[in-house]
């Protein structure tokens, strides 16, 4: 990009996956905040996509035990949830599911669980990002959680997971995958995200482990890894590139990791079409202040350039959803 002059920087090079991606297949997306990145990059552009039903996943015990769950035929059960501060709960879903009425909880989890189950046995890309390898373990069941879900911290046992340990359920998690998917394609991922809630050098043991558990797992299973973490820290490396948090990466840093990944990863016709619909979102992100004649113009010009962009692309159907809802008077 222009903003990094040649020889400023240590260039990362990335090696190709052996199946690039294309633009017509359908990605499950789970794991930390570079998971939701690239699903919002995907969301944006009109590509079919969905995003983990258990909201942002963190550690590779919790990624492993969401995969077995959509690999099963189990559904949540009362005796699972339970109630903290007038909420009702689950240990494995996002505060952000949470309701006042159980029965108005089950449903919704059951109703996204399933529908992430269905999605797949069918997808062609299953994305997954690590962030840290430090777990909790409910001392009353003996069970790693993805959420405390700001339970008293004596409830729980904060642990550095061994590689091997999550070497073994990953290992196991991703083999299900493949028996309910043979055919999908697996991205694997480790967030460049800081930690500094931990201290800066339990940070680095839990990227190093990670990064150990990610290089062991390629023995066991076929995937494609993208270095998202190596280019922020290796190669962007000072605090320009990160966001005032000084922990997670800047929009900036976020844009120039997402042109890599598509640069890397994807087909020619792929890199096509984010072009041209990138053309399209330009159009739409525009604002209509006062309805005049020319802003009457420019609606019917944007409408028509959509159309001529579906017809470009008639397979995608994500492009075709915004297009009804941009001709129905609400983009």
């Amino acid at each position: 990009m222009d903003f990094l002059p040649e020889n400023s920087i240590s260039f990362v090079e990335i090696q190709k996956p052996s199946h690039l991606l294309n633009k017509e297949g359908s990605n499950l997306f789970l794991g930390s905040c570079f998971a939701e990145n690239l699903y919002q990059y995907y969301n944006k552009n009109s590509i079919d996509c969905l995003f983990s039903p258990f909201g942002n996943i963190y550690n590779p015990l919790s990624l492993s035990n969401s995969l077995e769950l959509l690999c099963s035929t189990h559904q949540i059960e009362e005796s699972e949830v339970f109630i903290h501060r007038e909420l009702w709960r689950h240990f494995d879903f996002d505060s952000r599911l949470c309701s006042t009425e159980k029965d108005s909880f089950l449903s919704t989890i059951n109703h996204s669980l399933e529908q992430s189950k269905v999605y797949l046995k069918t997808a062609s890309y299953l994305f997954l990002t690590m962030g840290s390898s430090y777990v909790y373990r409910n001392i009353h069941t003996g069970k790693v959680v993805n959420n405390c879900h700001k339970l008293p911290g004596r409830d729980f046992k904060r642990e550095n997971a061994s590689v091997s340990l999550m070497r073994e359920c990953m290992s196991s998690a991703l083999n299900n995958v493949r028996e309910v998917n043979p055919g999908i394609e697996i991205v694997i991922t480790l967030s460049p995200v800081r930690h500094l809630r931990d201290s800066a050098m339990e940070n680095s043991l839990s990227k190093a482990r990670l990064r150990c558990l990610i290089d062991e797992l390629s023995v066991d299973c076929d995937f494609w890894y993208f270095p998202a973490y190596e280019l922020l820290l290796d190669q962007l490396r000072d605090y320009r590139w990160y966001d005032s948090d000084l922990a997670h990466p800047s929009k900036t840093a976020v844009n120039y990791i997402m042109n890599r990944f598509i640069e890397s990863s994807a087909t020619d016709d792929f890199k096509n079409y984010l072009k041209d619909v990138e053309n399209i979102n330009t159009l739409l992100n525009h604002r209509v202040l006062h309805e005049t004649e020319e802003s009457r113009k420019f609606r019917e010009t944007r409408l028509r350039k959509f159309k001529e962009l579906l017809k470009q692309y008639p397979k995608m159907k994500n492009l075709k959803y915004r297009f009804d809802a941009l001709s129905s008077g609400n983009p």
